[in-house]
């Protein structure tokens, strides 16, 4: 059989203008994902690594092709970003579970407002006030939104499903999932400061998941200054900048404890924490979170007092994208 013979169809057209470049001497070697056809029809995916050798003339004579059978890692790869996911599904819900009095005090409020607010419409209309009973209805109208926008960002980080990457808005993204975070905050008396750089270039990423990273340094800060009595100050800084042509970077800045050298040693090691509740696999899963969006998480101490973590995440290229 020839190499078109055994080459999936999809993949055929590729395949002979690299063989057609290699037998033209244009390149003398390349390296290329490609998916074969076994003879039950199966569909095998390989690496082809392939060169020319030429006669003592310069003429390429032969082609010389290394394939390496990617099952077994493309099945070990599939099956570690499963156990990850899953992993970072009983992180979001555990994380979920402790913020639950700050989320029940953020909903409970609008509610409150509903049922005062229905009460007074129900007045104003038996007094024959309509004019000020619809105003009563915008209100009740608002707050339903204000409690249903609560409930969305709750059922977004508690759902299970597959990993799926789109191209977003690190700064829109931010402000969301903030917004869930203040909900605790508040109780603690802790602010949250966004300081967005304007104008970045999208990421593409799984943004439930980018939210929990975020969500976690948050709630990190927050615990590393509620330990201190917030004795340094009470606001949290989220910061976003544009760090080259190619990365994004996340910040969030406390006044907390800072990280001593003999904690940085085993700060990402799952199971491994020095709070009170948790599993100690947050940063753990923020870690491989990042990591399999090609970023990196780190931290370092601030000058005066708490610590920056930060994570960078590659800018999507629409351009590279379309091509």
């Amino acid at each position: 059989m020839t190499v078109d013979e055994i080459t999936h169809p999809d993949d055929r057209v590729d395949s002979a203008a690299t063989l057609a470049s290699l037998q033209a001497g244009q390149i003398s070697r390349c390296s290329e994902r490609r998916r074969y056809l076994r003879k039950d029809g199966a569909v095998l995916n390989v690496q082809v690594a392939s060169t020319v050798t030429c006669d003592l003339n310069g003429k390429p004579e032969f082609l010389i092709s290394e394939i390496e059978d990617l099952t077994l890692r493309l099945h070990a790869e599939a099956e570690a970003r499963d156990n990850r996911e899953r992993l970072a599904h009983v992180e979001r819900l555990s994380t979920l579970g402790e913020m639950a009095s700050g989320i029940a005090h953020e909903i409970n409020q609008p509610l409150t407002a509903i049922s005062l607010f229905a009460q007074a419409g129900k007045r104003l209309f038996d007094m024959g006030e309509q004019e000020r009973a619809r105003e009563m209805f915008d209100k009740l109208s608002t707050h339903a939104q204000r409690a249903g926008a609560v409930i969305e960002r709750v059922q977004s980080m508690a759902r299970r499903r597959d990993s799926a990457t789109e191209a977003v808005d690190c700064n829109r993204l931010i402000e969301d999932v903030v917004k869930l975070a203040e909900a605790e905050a508040r109780i603690y008396d802790i602010s949250i400061r966004i300081d967005a750089a304007p104008e970045l270039p999208v990421v593409k990423v799984d943004a439930v998941q980018i939210q929990q990273v975020i969500l976690n340094l948050l709630r990190n800060a927050m615990q590393s200054m509620r330990s201190v009595q917030c004795r340094y100050g009470n606001s949290i800084v989220l910061e976003t900048s544009r760090r080259d042509d190619h990365v994004i970077r996340v910040a969030v800045v406390d006044t907390g404890t800072g990280v001593s050298e003999d904690f940085a040693e085993t700060l990402f090691i799952p199971f491994k924490t020095s709070k009170e509740s948790g599993m100690g696999m947050g940063l753990s899963i923020s870690q491989s979170i990042v990591a399999a969006h090609d970023g990196e998480l780190g931290f370092f101490s601030n000058d005066s007092h708490g610590a920056t973590f930060y994570f960078t995440l590659p800018i999507h290229d629409e351009e590279e994208s379309r091509g």
